[in-house]
């Protein structure tokens, strides 16, 4: 009797470049009003295919600030009519750099940046037709670390400079490696508002090491939940020098994940979403948010006198995080809340989990706190987490209540109410447990 051959994992990577030939508002910081002069490196956009049997799965990622839920949405349809991928199997996020064109956010009526989101559309579509037919049997390997002096929380004092990394290596059957897909949290903002040239920041200084450490290699970072992570206490300053020494940092310690990883089972892919309707956070009038400001000076001392006595934050740091909220809420105010920014009056939350074999993917459109993205990880348990923030929509910071309390810029741009993020933590980590025990998925129809 013939032993029963095992279902191979095929695997396809493949990247487009999608800098802007125009020169294109920039997203990112608020106080940037200058249009892009030019590239300093390339912004690309890297799927990875999975086909397992007849079931099969799709990640992206594009050197964006974010992506919208809509045209997230649009995405999906057209691979799905080209490719046959459910739409649930398919996502999409964005590394969140700050050096790009003010694309894929949730309204905009330029003409330019609408031409350029429907370029995206259409070599996104390629880059994954182009991954889902190079995807041929590989092996996969996994590793977590924690990565020293890039990363740092940035609301709080400077001790917190180690950060979980998630590595997924992918070999061919002769053991070359043919890339790697990462998980870290980290705001990419080591350029400041006032450089004009497009640029991947350093997650793509990163890639391009990794990828001549490994050659004919494709490396893709992807961001996790990086709300209260950045580059702030770690970076020695603002300029293209630092930007490729934090960038060949990151890339010696993917590098040494990469070498420690161990072997994943391969198995079919299951996918399963939850959206949430969430109330947008209410914001104060322009006459409310005056009067507040107004008012503000001696509710800082107070909370700035706690901070001393409690020695828990840094004065000088908290002090930043309330002069930067207090102007980020002068500016919601005049725009009317976030109803108006968003162009509706409810948030649609999508929560997504992608499980190939040992290998469980979540997705999370928002910037959560760093502890929120371990804590999705650790529910993946015994299986291999891997967290993805900025995915398939963009719903801005979401902060726990203990951290809206203490303000702040985060707290304040957070478009959702803080007594909301429990829940929505919660339902993700159910999402997780019960991928993990699933036995069944949607099939491919295989075009």
């Amino acid at each position: 009797m013939k032993k029963k051959l095992d279902t191979p994992l095929l695997v396809g990577f493949a990247r487009v470049d999608i800098t802007p030939s125009e020169s294109l508002p920039m997203g990112g910081y608020i106080a940037r009003t200058q249009p892009a002069t030019g590239a300093h490196d390339p912004l690309y956009a890297k799927a990875i295919a999975f086909r397992y049997g007849d079931t099969a799965a799709l990640l992206l990622v594009l050197d964006t600030l974010c992506v919208s839920s809509a045209w997230v949405r649009d995405l999906r349809g057209v691979i799905n009519s080209k490719i046959g991928l459910p739409p649930e199997n398919i996502m999409a996020a964005a590394t969140h750099t700050h050096s790009g064109p003010a694309v894929l956010l949730p309204v905009t009526s330029d003409n330019a940046i609408l031409r350029h989101e429907a370029s995206l559309l259409s070599l996104c579509v390629d880059a994954a037709e182009q991954a889902y037919a190079a995807a041929e049997p590989s092996r996969v390997r996994l590793s977590r670390i924690a990565v020293e002096n890039i990363s740092a929380n940035r609301r709080h004092s400077v001790s917190q400079f180690l950060v979980p990394m998630s590595v997924v290596r992918v070999e061919d059957l002769s053991e070359n490696v043919k890339g790697h897909f990462v998980s870290f949290a980290c705001h990419p903002t080591v350029m400041p508002a006032e450089n004009l040239e497009y640029s991947a920041d350093f997650f793509g200084a990163a890639a391009r090491e990794v990828e001549a450490t490994f050659p004919e290699s494709m490396c893709a970072i992807f961001n996790g939940a990086a709300g209260d992570m950045s580059t702030r206490h770690t970076r020695r300053s603002q300029t293209w020098p630092e930007l490729n020494r934090l960038g060949k940092e990151l890339a010696k310690q993917i590098a040494r994940a990469s070498e420690a990883s161990a072997p994943a089972k391969p198995g079919p892919v299951k996918a399963r979403f939850v959206t949430m309707s969430v109330p947008f956070r209410k914001i104060p009038s322009l006459e409310e948010a005056q009067k507040e400001f107004e008012a503000a000076q001696d509710a800082d001392d107070e909370l700035l006198q706690r901070t001393l006595e409690k020695k828990d934050r840094d004065p000088l740091l908290l002090l930043k995080s309330l002069a930067e909220g207090r102007a980020a809420k002068f500016m919601l105010s005049k725009l009317g809340g976030w109803e108006p920014i968003f162009g509706m009056t409810s948030a649609d939350v999508e929560l997504s989990v992608i499980r190939i074999g040992d290998l469980i993917v979540c997705g999370l459109p928002c910037e959560f706190f760093e502890e929120r993205g371990t804590e999705l990880a650790d529910a993946a348990l015994s299986k291999f987490g891997f967290v993805v923030g900025y995915a398939n929509g963009y719903w801005g910071y979401v902060a726990p209540p203990s951290e809206a309390a203490l303000g702040g810029y985060e707290a304040i741009m957070s478009p959702l109410p803080p007594e909301y993020e429990p829940q929505i933590i919660r339902e993700a980590k159910m999402l997780v447990r019960e991928i993990k025990k699933a036995s069944s998925s949607k099939k491919n129809p295989g075009k």
